[in-house]
């Protein structure tokens, strides 16, 4: 598994570094290429691209190196109340539904369920419209949490659904300017908390996202 990372990684990183090296080459002959103001704009575009890649390349690193120590009891019923206040707010197009049972309790820290939820609120900004109903569940049932988030957004076809979880996946990656490890950093996260996340259709006509966590029960 490392090793198939690590030739994806090189292979995304050698994109932007042979635009770059590719333009370096022309100045060498030419210095009026590296004066043309568009030509700095790509160079900039293509060192960002990779800075943005080795970042995530050392975040998901970060995640499943990350002792269980640093976890505590979180409420989770609060922490995804507010995150759809926050949705309502900054959406006031969209019509957004939540049903999250009281006293959710969850054995993980704040940054990890901001690289969860946070990554999938995030998909729901860059790919859907902003009047597209989003609706979020979260219950309890003996000893898991089950949380559900949807939206009625485009949906993601079944052939793209089965590779959803492959890193550097270009059909969620390059056309928004990404690398495409958001999911990859969401599914780190999920199995460092020791639960699941399964992505389907869901009936509001978009995408449904499952995850299934332990439950704290006191």
């Amino acid at each position: 598994l490392l090793i198939d990372f690590a030739g994806d990684a090189s292979h995304e990183l050698r994109t932007p570094l042979t635009v770059i090296k590719g333009y370096l080459e022309l100045g060498k002959n030419s210095s009026s290429t590296l004066n043309n103001p568009e030509t700095i704009n790509r160079l900039l575009q293509e060192s960002n691209r990779m800075e943005r890649t080795i970042s995530q390349l050392l975040e998901v690193f970060e995640i499943e190196s990350l002792p269980s120590i640093n976890l505590k009891n979180i409420d989770l019923s609060k922490y995804l109340n507010n995150k759809i206040d926050i949705l309502k707010e900054t959406n006031t197009k969209r019509d957004v539904t939540g049903k999250i049972e009281g006293q959710l309790k969850v054995l993980a820290n704040e940054e990890l369920l901001e690289k969860i939820f946070g990554n999938i609120f995030s998909n729901i900004y860059r790919h859907t419209k902003d009047d597209v109903k989003v609706r979020v569940s979260a219950s309890h049932e003996s000893n898991s949490l089950t949380i559900i988030v949807e939206d009625a957004g485009p949906g993601i076809k079944d052939v793209e659904m089965a590779r959803l979880f492959s890193r550097f996946d270009k059909s969620r990656s390059r056309s928004s300017g990404g690398s495409g490890l958001g999911l990859s950093i969401l599914g780190a996260a999920v199995s460092k908390l020791g639960g699941e996340v399964e992505f389907g259709s869901s009936d509001l006509g978009g995408l449904k996202v499952v995850l299934t966590l332990p439950a704290i029960n006191d």
